[in-house]
């Protein structure tokens, strides 16, 4: 008996090892869907590997590794190190033991390029090689920690003139992005190539077919990003001597990684925006899910990983942007299910103008491949550090009125305070090709499309989703991009930091990265002005109000009670809100008033509703009788009222209007919906860029109450100086001296 259970041990051992052993070759993978870059070696040679697998081309490695990670894919083809350098970023990959390939790399040579560049380079490989400084090159880039020191772009003579060099900034360690600049392997190699020989050196990125197609013509002077030499890319294109030799791999998910599915969400709760397309997607995709609804979609990242909701739906370029620093955020693919996402235009014929111009301008720029160093800029992996370079425009004379939702990265948002963001770059591409002078404005999207309504705007960006609903009230122009849509879901699992490393990197993401506390005093001040202006103004107008209407003139006297009468309630049973949209989209609406006036007016407006009736109820509080010995001890009318009544109803006015006065300043925490940056619309922006609730509404809520609490003591004071008990003697009536 023992000897058969030992027997049966061993020949599990035996299965065990087999089954792992295959695993470890290419062969595991014989009807896999296998992931290749457009253009690559590997999509060439793994139809002849592998007959019976699906082999899919995406353009980028980042997007295979994303495609992966979703379960579109069962594996991908990609160097060793590019795989070591996400096993750095945390992803949840393992290699096939058996590599693919053997590959060695070198970088192109542009067709039309001085053939001295040729040599010079081959001559520099030779002496790197021979000093050794391609070996500490290729230790400090392929080793399993990413580099925290990286060659600038600068030190170049340019005694031998300029050298135009294509990356492909994806293709991690061997050129991408860091820091807003571009680095890597290959990129390093080149700089120090050029400082050596006296070239200056420009980089330029592009997609990979790009950069085979600007070899070909002539475009680029050399091309890197670990390209493969093969005999067939020899035949029509130029290459330098090798540089690098290493694995091609294939690349799968970790056996301990568990895929989630969509049945799995049929009764979950999602996180919705109210009255959205992902609204609308969500009831059709999840009739018995439970919905909870969000007024943006930066609540909803906060909830999901609190756990408040199981998953929401969104756009693969919006979820990117996020997961750049929260790479527990996941995603489940929505099969067949996209969105059109462009720029909104007013339904008249600027619109229609601005229209064409739009759709003419992205046919120019694809082409010349602009659009796509635009892309992988903003909605590639790595977050931009800072703008690009932006056309001077100051000397167009036609003005581009464009209202901007800054909640909508990688779109439009905030980076070092500046208007940043795939959509402004556009605009400001677009209004140097016809002439423009872009005047941007923030404002939530619902907003700004009221304002095309009204023609206050002409433009609406903020990476809208296109609809044939939203169609019959704007112009669109052609989607920019038509995205995939997901199912966004939180990764629980994962080292978690402690209580204080997590309120330390919160506070330094909200106040101190790109200066982010200006955004706040910026606010602040903003709040302030409109509060003291709507307090002071509200009360010049209220009691002018009063005061006309209590004129001895009996008729001017009926007439301006009874308008005051009106407006009074109407200015009641009107919110604040809706009052200061009509007065910006509809009053205001092709004027070119700023939003904060705008926001004092209509303030102002409500507050001299109060004061006139409040102040109409204190002066009648006062005993008739005060009147009548005003009048015996010689007083005229005006003189009774302003030394006798007015002082004593203070009494009674002042509190209520301290209250009031309060009120007043938390109210004005809804200018945002007019295109006010105030200190409520700024916590929101800061919010929208961070993901991180708790500093941004701390700081806020503690602002409103200490201006709160400053507005309410100066009124104490005040209130006690007209008190009659407190007066001095001095000021006490004595009688009238004629």
């Amino acid at each position: 008996m023992k000897r058969t259970l030992i027997l049966i041990l061993m020949m599990l051992v035996l299965i065990s090892a087999c089954a792992s052993a295959e695993s470890g070759k290419i062969s595991s993978l014989s009807d896999a869907r296998i992931g290749v870059t457009v253009g690559s070696v590997q999509s060439q040679i793994l139809p002849k590997l592998l007959p019976d697998a699906k082999v899919i081309e995406y353009s980028t490695t980042t997007d295979m590794a994303m495609a992966l990670d979703a379960g579109r894919i069962d594996a991908f083809s990609t160097e060793e190190s590019v795989y070591l350098s996400m096993k750095r970023e945390g992803m949840a990959f393992v290699r096939i033991d058996e590599p693919l390939m053997v590959s060695q790399y070198g970088m192109l040579i542009g067709k039309d390029a001085d053939p001295e560049i040729a040599d010079d380079f081959n001559e520099f490989l030779d002496r790197i090689f021979k000093d050794g400084r391609i070996g500490m090159l290729s230790d400090k880039w392929f080793s399993e920690t990413e580099p925290e020191e990286f060659l600038p772009l600068s030190g170049f003579t340019g005694e031998k003139g300029k050298l135009l060099f294509a990356i492909e900034p994806s293709v991690k360690p061997f050129a991408y992005v860091k820091n807003g600049q571009y680095t890597g392997f290959d990129v390093e190699i080149m700089i120090l190539f050029a400082r050596e020989f006296g070239y200056d050196l420009v980089v330029e990125s592009t997609s990979f077919g790009g950069i085979l197609s600007g070899i070909e013509q002539g475009r680029y002077d050399m091309a890197g990003s670990g390209v493969t030499i093969t005999q067939e890319r020899k035949e029509t294109m130029s290459f330098s001597n090798p540089y690098h030799t290493e694995d091609i791999v294939l690349v799968v998910p970790a056996p301990e990684k568990t895929m989630r599915t969509l049945s799995d969400f049929e009764n979950a709760t999602l996180g919705v925006i109210d009255g959205s397309l992902y609204d609308g997607i969500s009831k059709e995709l999840f009739p018995n899910a439970k919905r909870d609804s969000y007024p943006s979609f930066n609540d909803l990242f906060q909830c999901i990983k609190q756990g408040k909701i199981d998953g929401f739906l969104l756009d693969i370029p919006n979820l990117s942007a996020v997961r750049r620093t929260d790479k527990r955020l996941n995603w489940i693919p929505v099969p067949d299910c996209t969105v059109d996402i462009g720029i909104a235009f007013g339904k008249n014929e600027t619109g229609e103008t601005l229209q064409k111009e739009m759709n003419d301008f992205l046919e120019n720029i694809r082409e010349s491949g602009l659009y796509d160093r635009m892309w992988e800029y903003w909605c590639e992996d790595t977050e931009p550090a800072e703008m690009p370079d932006l056309p001077d425009l100051s000397g167009n004379e036609k003005t581009l009125r464009i209202a901007v939702d800054l909640s909508r990265k990688p779109f439009v948002y905030l980076l070092n305070n500046e208007y940043a963001g795939f959509e402004i770059e556009l605009l400001y591409n677009f209004c140097k090709e016809y002439g423009y002078q872009p005047s941007f404005e923030s404002a939530q999207w619902t907003a700004g499309v009221a304002g095309l309504k009204s023609e206050k705007y002409d433009v609406v960006s903020c990476g809208i989703y296109m609809t044939e609903e939203r169609k019959e009230s704007v112009n669109f122009c052609e989607p920019y991009v038509v995205a995939d849509v997901v199912m966004v879901v939180y990764d629980q699992g994962g080292e978690e930091k402690s209580f204080w490393e997590s309120i330390q990197e919160s506070f330094e993401k909200t106040f101190v990265r790109e200066s982010r506390w200006k955004l706040i005093l910026e606010g602040l001040s903003i709040t302030a002005l409109i509060s003291a202006g709507a307090i002071i103004g509200g009360s010049i107008f209220g009691f002018a109000l009063y005061l006309a209407s209590r004129t001895k003139y009996r008729a001017v006297s009926n007439l301006v009670k009874t308008i005051v009468k009106i407006y009074g309630r109407i200015i009641a049973g009107t919110p604040t809100l809706v009052i200061l949209m009509l007065l910006f989209y509809v009053a205001f609406g092709k004027s070119d008033i700023n939003g904060i006036w705008v926001a004092i007016l209509g303030f102002i407006l409500t507050f001299a509703s109060f004061v006139y009736s409040h102040l109409a109820l204190s002066v009648e509080s006062v005993d008739h009788g005060q009147t009548e010995a005003a009048y015996a001890l010689g007083y005229n009318r005006n003189q009774t009222f302003f030394k006798i009544i007015l002082p004593e109803s203070l009494k009674a006015f002042l509190p209520t209007f301290a209250a009031e006065a309060v009120g007043l300043i938390k109210a004005t925490s809804v200018v945002g919906y007019i295109a006010v940056n105030d200190l409520t619309k700024m916590g929101d922006i800061i919010r929208s860029n961070t993901y991180e609730a708790m500093f941004p509404l701390l700081a806020v809520a503690v602002i409103y109450f200490l201006i709160t609490w400053g507005a309410a003591a100066l009124l104490s004071v005040l209130q006690k100086k007209t008190d009659n008990l407190r007066r001095k003697d001095k000021n006490i009536l004595k009688g009238v001296v004629r």
